[in-house]
């Protein structure tokens, strides 16, 4: 019994704190399960609460149980800096917090950096795009005057070029992204043909993938060098 009390409790706890309130409420403070309000926050890799907590609460005459909140968001974090969550918050294009402790912060940057450098350059691409066809068509107003128009079309090359160098960094980014991807999946390989507990078919399977998985590698790794010899070639041409 004691066990789906505290259940029900956590859940109503969850759904309190999804409500979507900005400061905690007086519900929050009386009920004091702080451990389970930091699992929460830490889970969702929130910077730690601690002080506005203990200021709401003061005001309903309540008190923040430090220890037990801080000890519960240390063990939410553990969720949130894992791998898999850096590359989903990475590809999300949300920034990170610098919420993850040293031991975890590791992980959590190797899964978000590739994900996020290609998810956010995306981003910008569209926010450029949208800049360039604003003054493309703003240059099809008949009554600027001389003045106007060389600016906006000042504007517009700025735009096309910054373009350009953001189409390079997406390209350069999804190439680093798919080395990062094969070389994840090299090393899983790697440790299931030298873990002995394999069975030899599961080695034979694994060495196999290992070979296709490197030749898929320098293919795109000579892709990559030759596709940026001709965007460098080009760029020259560009400046005459």
């Amino acid at each position: 019994m004691t066990f789906v009390c505290n259940k029900l409790m956590g859940l109503a706890l969850v759904l309190i704190l999804l409500s979507g309130c900005t400061s905690i409420s007086k519900e929050q403070c009386q009920l004091g399960d702080w451990y389970q309000i930091g699992v929460f926050d830490g889970q969702q890799g929130k910077t730690s609460m601690a002080a506005d907590y203990t200021k709401d609460c003061a005001e309903h005459k309540a008190n923040v149980d430090l220890a037990q909140y801080n000890k519960g968001r240390a063990e939410g974090l553990k969720s949130y800096c894992s791998y898999e969550n850096g590359t989903l918050i990475g590809e999300q294009g949300k920034e990170y917090q610098k919420v993850c402790p040293a031991n975890l912060s590791s992980q959590f940057l190797e899964g978000y950096i590739p994900y996020f450098n290609v998810s956010d350059t995306e981003n910008k691409i569209i926010s450029k795009k949208s800049e360039a066809a604003r003054y493309k068509e703003e240059l099809k107003d008949t009554s600027l005057d001389k003045d106007t128009k060389s600016y906006i079309k000042s504007s517009f090359k700025t735009a096309e070029f910054e373009l350009s160098e953001l189409q390079s960094k997406l390209n350069q980014y999804e190439y680093e992204l798919a080395i990062h991807k094969i070389e994840r999946k090299e090393a899983q390989l790697l440790a299931t043909i030298s873990d002995k507990y394999s069975s030899d078919a599961a080695q034979a399977h694994a060495k196999e993938q290992l070979v296709e998985v490197r030749e898929n590698k320098q293919i795109i790794e000579d892709l990559y060098v030759t596709e940026k010899s001709i965007r460098d070639i080009k760029n020259i041409i560009d400046l005459f």
